[in-house]
């Protein structure tokens, strides 16, 4: 007799998503070297490195794919000619719009897991009170439309709404940071940890804190 198989409830299925997602190389490696080709930033090297990173062979052969999807979509269309292939700034585009649609669906605690996995130099371990959040539902919550345009209206949301609000943009941050880092073989996280030191002490105060009473 096959023993049953264990359904997947919605939540695992959205914690496997967001953990697969931040650790598959594509998206590291194709989110690290568009961010290391920024010059301003990383320098001629810094962009030396983001070439190299687009040469691999795992990058070149997505966008080869790609290309041979659309190519198909063409010719389903009756459309004559070939479609020029993606630049390394198209193909990120696509890859890094996918990644930031899973990290604004993702629970707060899913994202810590996932970019600590990544770069285990990231300290930080999220308070009982932030789980359970995502940047998606919160915005939804605070959205509201000024002057035609949908903005984001602080006063809407709890302080531990506010804080998780802010915690996810800082592990947003540190993800993308780890990995053009990793692009340029250097591994540097700067201000990031003492950030998310600031959110766990300010539920988890210890003597020497200053949100200590």
């Amino acid at each position: 007799m096959n023993k049953m198989t264990k359904e997947i409830t919605p939540r695992e299925s959205m914690r496997n998503l967001t953990l697969s997602t931040l650790e598959r190389t594509l998206i590291q490696n194709t989110l690290g070297a568009n961010l290391a080709s920024d010059v301003s930033k990383y320098g001629t090297n810094g962009a030396e490195k983001a070439k190299n990173a687009f040469n691999r062979e795992e990058i070149k052969k997505a966008k080869e794919e790609a290309h041979q999807e659309l190519s198909e979509q063409y010719k389903s269309l009756d459309i004559v000619g070939e479609p020029t292939y993606l630049s390394n700034s198209d193909f990120s585009y696509q890859i890094i719009q996918g990644l930031e649609s899973v990290m604004k669906d993702s629970y707060l605690e899913d994202l810590v897991e996932g970019v600590k996995k990544f770069n285990p130099e990231l300290e930080f371990d999220i308070p009982d009170k932030l789980k359970g959040y995502t940047y998606n539902l919160i915005t939804q919550k605070a959205a509201e439309e000024k002057d035609g345009k949908l903005m984001i209206n602080p006063k809407k949301l709890s302080e531990d709404e506010q804080i998780a609000l802010g915690t996810y943009e800082i592990l947003k941050k540190a993800y993308r940071l780890s990995a053009a880092e990793k692009v340029i073989n250097s591994n540097y996280l700067g201000n990031i940890n003492a950030e998310l030191k600031e959110v766990m002490e300010k539920y988890n105060p210890t003597k020497e804190s200053k949100y200590s009473e």
